[in-house]
């Protein structure tokens, strides 16, 4: 059996803080067995930090036009159009144990985030069928088909799509969230749902207003016929947000606001993207119906499972580090630096496997081989090496990375990177671009048979100058530190002479938290403070010399 390697990456979101708002309508103090419809001309109701907008047409009347209703009715049996406020579960959502208000939305309905969390990250909330919705599905009526039809093999559904406004903008991607589906091959699988279901919204990111929209299989010459009203309560909201740096010294790719699972490849019409003080060609060839020729793509794409080439843009590790956004490259991919980073010390970035070449190796495909081969005893590889140009020429200084080492004579220690992994670049020296040129040894009569793809992120950058390559880099052999993963210290060891200079610790966003001066061969670093999670560690002796890794803060 194969060992594929992890590593201790665990600062996904840490600098958030995880105070929260609950829209629970308790507040709204309704009796049981009322509602709220805006009779009333309000305009719509508060709960926590939500606004619920709503619309009272007094024609023909009086009735509720559009957005949201605030209700206890306990009703879960009665059909029909007069049992409008009712849920199918008969009360509220049972995460609070005294819960019995919920809010009815229907069609196009809108949620107005302000306070604290408008423009933040919401978590999600409790989701079932009304009443009406819900038997009208089970039973038919006069408007409306009986889901799965006289025999039960219709693939009918009852979907609702939830998407964010942002900035003023409203997002094409939506989480789907499924009141019924009759879909299955299994007719036993078909269901209505008739009790709270929680729906994670933290995808969206940072959202201003949320939309709904509800589609159905049963269309008729008028629209859907199934009654698009739907039940909610719990809406849980944070003052998270996802952070976008303003260090100019490091490539998150946050910039280009990308929503999530989608991408930029160039088919839009440009030749590359910024971030930090760095640029990323890309090249989108319109033929054969357009692709992405070379260079970079800007990623957010969440698919860490799905193999082949239709998973082009996924990172195995399912997001950046520490963000949403990540940079995928391919073959011969540079990075040209820019304004006070051109000709400066590159610190080094963070690599990953695509999803696609993660799993054509580790599975092989109608192209590539399984690494290690059919008895794991294959030496195979796959390798990154990252080259500099300086002052127009392609230099000879390379740094290697291994995405994939199967070459041990013991197999067990074969891998095949499927987290975020440091690669320090500061023995390249100056740099002005950098160049990536994948190898493997898995080799046809056409080249290459992996798929030469790799994922980055957090490129770090300097305003640092080397005068001599030979006086910048501190490595192993010269300097160590311990514990790794430490709890209160970390100790450093200066293996040769005594020492002066600076220490640094960083975050992965590449923010200064930590920083002291050492006189001594054994400095020690008091790291207590930090939270749980992975940072850089910098040192800087005072002949100019430096060493960069990464520790875990337990």
């Amino acid at each position: 059996m194969k060992k594929f390697y992890f590593s201790f990456l665990f600062v996904f979101m840490t600098n958030y803080s995880f105070t929260q708002s609950i829209a629970s309508f308790e507040e709204l103090d309704l009796p049981l067995d009322t509602f709220l419809n805006n009779a009333d001309t309000l305009g719509g109701y508060q709960s926590g930090d939500a606004f619920f907008p709503n619309v009272f047409n007094p024609n023909f009347g009086g009735f509720w036009e559009s957005g949201w209703a605030i209700s206890t009715m306990r009703d879960d049996s009665t059909s029909g159009f007069s049992n409008l406020y009712g849920n199918i579960t008969g009360s509220g959502s049972s995460i609070e144990a005294t819960s019995k208000t919920f809010a009815i939305g229907q069609q196009n309905s809108i949620i107005q985030l302000n306070g604290a969390s408008k423009g933040k990250v919401v978590n999600g909330f409790y989701i079932t069928n009304t009443t009406y919705a819900h038997n009208s599905m089970r039973d038919g009526d006069d408007f409306a088909k009986q889901f799965g039809g006289e025999n039960g093999t219709d693939p009918d559904f009852f979907k609702l799509d939830i998407r964010k406004f942002y900035n003023g903008v409203l997002d094409t991607n939506a989480v789907e969230f499924y009141l019924a589906d009759f879909r299955f091959e299994a007719d036993s699988l078909d269901y209505i749902v008739d009790d709270w279901r929680w729906v994670d919204l933290s995808d969206l990111g940072n959202v201003d207003s949320l939309h709904f929209t509800l589609n159905s299989s049963d269309v008729g010459d008028n629209g859907i016929n199934t009654p698009l009203f739907f039940a909610i309560d719990h809406l849980e909201m944070s003052n998270l947000a996802i952070n976008i740096p303003t260090d100019e010294n490091i490539s998150t790719f946050e910039e280009n606001n990308l929503s999530t699972n989608s991408f930029l490849n160039g088919s839009e019409g440009v030749n590359g993207y910024a971030s930090g003080q760095a640029f990323y060609p890309t090249r989108f060839s319109p033929d054969f119906g357009g692709f992405w020729a070379e260079g970079w793509a800007m990623s957010t794409v969440r698919d860490s499972s799905t193999s082949g080439f239709g998973n082009l843009y996924g990172a195995k590790t399912f997001s950046g580090v520490n963000s949403f956004t990540y940079a995928v490259g391919q073959q011969n991919a540079k990075i040209h630096l820019e304004e006070n980073a051109a000709g400066k010390v590159v610190f080094g970035l963070y690599i990953t496997n695509t999803t696609f070449a993660y799993n054509s190796m580790r599975d092989g495909d109608d192209f590539a081989k399984q690494f290690g081969g059919e008895d794991g005893t294959d030496p195979d590889f796959f390798k990154v090496e990252i080259q500099k140009y300086s002052n127009g020429q392609l230099a000879p200084q390379t740094v290697e990375f291994y995405l994939a080492d199967f070459r041990s004579d013991d197999s067990d220690e074969d891998y095949i990177v499927n987290d975020w992994q440091w690669v320090d670049l500061t023995s390249l020296g100056n740099v002005d671009s950098l160049q990536f040129t994948l190898s493997s040894s898995d080799l046809g009569d056409y080249g290459i048979n992996t798929p030469l793809f790799f994922a980055i992120d957090n490129l770090e950058l300097t305003d640092a100058i080397s005068t001599s390559n030979e006086n910048i880099l501190l490595n192993k052999n010269h300097v160590a530190f311990y514990p790794n993963p430490a709890i209160n210290e970390l100790i450093i060891d200066f293996k040769d002479d005594d020492r002066t200079g600076t220490i640094q610790v960083f975050d992965m966003l590449g923010r200064s938290l930590i920083q002291q001066s050492f006189d001594t061969q054994q400095p020690k670093v008091d790291v207590s403070s930090l939270e749980f999670g992975t940072y850089i560690l910098q040192i800087v002796s005072s002949e100019g010399k430096r060493f960069s890794s990464t520790f875990v803060k337990q």
